[in-house]
Protein backbone atom coordinates (compact mmCIF):
# COMPACT_ATOMS: atom_id res chain seq x y z
CA UNK A 1 0.00 0.00 0.00
CA UNK A 2 1.10 3.65 -1.09
CA UNK A 3 1.28 5.87 1.82
CA UNK A 4 0.48 9.66 1.14
CA UNK A 5 4.18 10.90 1.13
CA UNK A 6 4.98 7.95 -1.86
CA UNK A 7 2.46 8.66 -3.72
CA UNK A 8 2.22 12.62 -3.45
CA UNK A 9 5.94 13.64 -2.55
CA UNK A 10 8.06 11.06 -4.18
CA UNK A 11 10.77 13.02 -6.43
CA UNK A 12 11.45 11.75 -9.72
CA UNK A 13 9.19 10.47 -12.51
CA UNK A 14 6.89 12.25 -15.12
CA UNK A 15 3.70 14.47 -14.22
CA UNK A 16 1.87 11.26 -15.64
CA UNK A 17 3.30 9.02 -13.47
CA UNK A 18 3.12 10.58 -10.39
CA UNK A 19 -0.40 11.90 -11.16
CA UNK A 20 -0.75 7.97 -11.28
CA UNK A 21 1.37 7.27 -8.37
CA UNK A 22 -1.35 9.61 -6.44
CA UNK A 23 -4.75 7.95 -8.36
CA UNK A 24 -3.51 4.50 -6.67
CA UNK A 25 -3.26 6.02 -3.46
CA UNK A 26 -6.41 6.87 -3.53
CA UNK A 27 -8.21 4.20 -5.20
CA UNK A 28 -6.37 2.01 -2.19
CA UNK A 29 -7.90 4.96 0.59
CA UNK A 30 -11.25 4.06 -1.21
CA UNK A 31 -11.30 0.36 -0.57
CA UNK A 32 -10.25 1.13 2.63
CA UNK A 33 -13.12 3.07 3.14
CA UNK A 34 -15.53 1.03 1.25
CA UNK A 35 -13.93 -1.97 3.84
CA UNK A 36 -14.73 0.41 7.14
CA UNK A 37 -18.61 1.66 5.64
CA UNK A 38 -19.39 -2.38 5.28
CA UNK A 39 -18.48 -2.95 8.71
CA UNK A 40 -20.60 -0.12 10.27
CA UNK A 41 -22.83 -1.09 7.99
CA UNK A 42 -22.74 -4.67 10.14
CA UNK A 43 -22.59 -3.46 13.48
CA UNK A 44 -25.25 -0.64 12.66
CA UNK A 45 -27.65 -3.74 11.50
CA UNK A 46 -26.98 -5.75 15.20
CA UNK A 47 -27.97 -2.36 17.33
CA UNK A 48 -30.87 -1.49 19.53
CA UNK A 49 -32.76 1.74 18.06
CA UNK A 50 -31.40 4.12 21.11
CA UNK A 51 -27.67 2.58 20.10
CA UNK A 52 -28.41 3.39 16.81
CA UNK A 53 -30.06 7.28 17.46
CA UNK A 54 -26.67 7.64 19.31
CA UNK A 55 -24.64 6.38 16.66
CA UNK A 56 -26.45 8.70 14.14
CA UNK A 57 -26.23 11.56 16.01
CA UNK A 58 -22.66 11.28 17.57
CA UNK A 59 -21.39 11.25 13.57
CA UNK A 60 -23.19 14.07 12.37
CA UNK A 61 -20.14 16.14 12.49
CA UNK A 62 -18.25 14.53 10.38
CA UNK A 63 -20.33 12.62 7.51
CA UNK A 64 -19.37 8.62 6.98
CA UNK A 65 -17.20 8.76 10.72
CA UNK A 66 -18.44 8.29 13.74
CA UNK A 67 -16.73 9.93 15.94
CA UNK A 68 -18.17 9.13 19.21
CA UNK A 69 -17.74 11.01 22.40
CA UNK A 70 -14.89 13.07 20.11
CA UNK A 71 -17.39 14.55 18.00
CA UNK A 72 -17.73 18.51 17.92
Amino acid sequence: MLTLREATWQPGGTAPERMARHVRFMRQRLDCMDAAAQALKALYSMLTPEQRAALDESSRESPGMPLGPFAG
